[in-house]
């Protein structure tokens, strides 16, 4: 009986100059003991650079480190001596990643998944523990002519609206080394698959909301950040937003800021200015 991938679900796990791993559960219509994943990933690949590309196969994870209960079916790669994804050199691993049941291959999909750790705290964001500020444009499409021009004023950030076409746009800023933020203009359950489906890409660093809107914040993919387009001066901040979107006097309310408009705004303190979008 044929057997389908229905979602895949990709974690890094510790990212070390030594090693790199990758964890990746595959959701299938359905499992029963003769279910197993199979697949390898390649890479490192860049457009910017000139690389020698590796196959690493996905293998199955010691017993003891699956959670009892676990739903679906989890493996896991090791890369030696990776190369971490950044917009200067967006390294990508690809590959494929395929189902098979009774003996007998029945979906497959292809993974393509870069290296990476984006945290927000008290020093400000960072990547790869190294500062990164934000230099964006708000877009509502963009060609790979016009995202090369816009990597070449130092623009590494792209807004754009949570619909269908934002998913080749987020393609194309894995490979071309732009993160993605995606602002949300409804609730539909068509804009919360869309932003699932965005959220398995490496350049995907979170969401807009805007000011007033009653959207559940646990109901938005993990690992993602959530910034506040703020309307007025003195916004109401939910819980679970990481920063606010809006002039540079924001900063005053105590998160970090995300300027838009007409560029980094006067405080220079990297914790609390994230960088500008115009």
């Amino acid at each position: 009986m044929d057997n389908l991938i229905c979602f895949l679900l990709v974690r890094n796990g510790p990212l070390t100059p030594a090693q790199a791993e990758v964890w990746i559960t595959v959701f299938a219509e359905y499992q029963t003991p003769t279910t197993e994943v199979r697949g390898r990933l390649m890479g490192p690949r860049c457009r910017y650079s000139t690389t020698v590309e590796v196959a690493y196969p996905l293998r199955l994870p010691p017993p003891q480190n699956v959670p009892p209960g676990a739903l679906g079916i989890t493996m896991r790669v090791f890369i030696p001596e990776a190369s971490l994804w950044e917009p200067e050199s967006p390294f990508l691993y690809q590959g494929p990643i395929e189902l098979w049941q009774d003996g007998r291959r029945c979906d497959q999909v292809h993974l393509s998944h870069g290296l990476r750790d984006v945290s927000l705290g008290e020093r400000g964001l960072r990547l790869n523990s190294r500062p990164l500020t934000l230099r964006g444009r708000a877009v509502t499409a963009c060609s790979e002519e016009e995202a090369l021009a816009l990597r070449q004023t130092g623009c590494n950030l792209l807004v754009a609206p949570v619909e269908a076409n934002t998913l080749d746009l987020v393609e194309r800023a894995d490979r071309l080394g732009f993160f993605l933020l995606g602002r949300i203009r409804d609730q539909s359950e068509q804009t919360l698959r869309h932003l699932w489906m965005l959220s398995l890409h490496t350049s995907c660093l979170g969401w807009l909301i805007e000011e007033g809107m009653h959207l559940p914040l646990d109901d938005l993919p993990p690992r993602c950040l959530v910034g506040l387009v703020c309307a007025s001066a003195s916004p109401e901040v939910p819980v679970g937003v990481n920063f606010l979107v809006g002039p540079a006097e924001l900063a005053n309310l105590g998160k970090p800021v995300l300027v838009m408009g007409e560029g980094p705004g006067p405080t220079a303190d990297p914790s609390r200015n994230l960088g500008s979008v115009v």
